[in-house]
């Protein structure tokens, strides 16, 4: 147990490692000014190619980013051009979403609330705020050979992010005609021609059951999450509609299958 309450815990010597590491790396690399004001601490193994990382936020673009060593191909790395990406794909998506639906959470609203250690103030600030996350592929820049000095638009190349819609309700009728006017808006317009969307519609239920060892009954929250699929591009006329239905209590949110297929 010991061993491992002291594997969770950050090492203070790579700590100052990584933020030396990341210091060097920006002057090369950034012409501007960028602020290190973190480090994370990567204990559960979830990036898979990194343990630690300076948290970095440029100050000219207001973009927060990662800068740390990858493990696999032996460099520095940071995923500045699709964190930047994400940060204006989800500013210019933000309002016609806010138009369908009401009132939209970006990242950046929700890293800073969710910086509460209260879950209950967390959820109390997200209420029924939709929330909208878009990613890009985190080698993007590289990938593309992105002059991280001049970023240029993620609208200048042909690149097709997830966006994930986040609803705290079950599934409206309307739901189908209102997502796809939304598609249609966004292509029209110039602000993503190609993507993936996912919606998930989270839905809440109280259930109590018994228990032997506890007086009376004890209540739960169970979460059932309802997700539609979209794939969008230049042409794309033809909609299939699918559904499924389940035969729990659950099945008030219907699971839904989008697919806006290119003909």
């Amino acid at each position: 147990m010991f061993s491992f309450t002291q594997s969770m815990k950050a090492n203070p010597d790579e700590e100052k490692k990584v933020r030396n590491q990341a210091e060097q790396y920006l002057e090369k690399n950034f012409d501007d000014w960028t602020e290190k004001y973190d480090v994370l601490f990567d204990n559960m193994g979830n990036s898979g190619y990194f343990e630690y990382a300076a948290k970095v936020k440029r100050e000219k673009y207001g973009t927060q980013f990662l800068v740390f060593f990858n493990d696999e191909t032996g460099e520095m790395e940071d995923p500045f051009i699709s964190d930047k990406w994400k940060d204006d794909a989800e500013m210019e998506i933000r309002p016609y979403l806010e138009n369908e639906q009401g009132n939209v959470l970006i990242s950046k609203d929700m890293g800073d609330i969710v910086k509460s250690d209260e879950w209950e103030r967390v959820q109390e600030k997200i209420g029924d705020s939709i929330q909208l996350s878009v990613v890009f592929d985190e080698a993007i820049g590289k990938k593309l050979n992105i002059d991280p000095n001049k970023p240029a638009s993620y609208k200048d190349y042909k690149v097709a992010p997830t966006v994930r819609i986040t609803l705290s309700r079950k599934k409206q009728d309307t739901d189908d005609d209102r997502f796809n006017k939304m598609i249609v808006a966004l292509k029209n317009d110039g602000v993503l021609k190609h993507g993936h969307m996912i919606v998930r519609m989270v839905c809440l239920w109280k259930m109590r059951t018994g228990a032997n060892h506890f007086k009376g009954l004890r209540f739960f929250q169970i979460k059932y999450t309802t997700k539609i699929f979209i794939n969008f591009f230049l042409s794309s006329d033809s909609i299939k509609f699918f559904q499924s239905l389940g035969s729990s209590p659950f099945s008030r949110c219907v699971h839904l299958l989008l697919f806006v297929k290119s003909t």
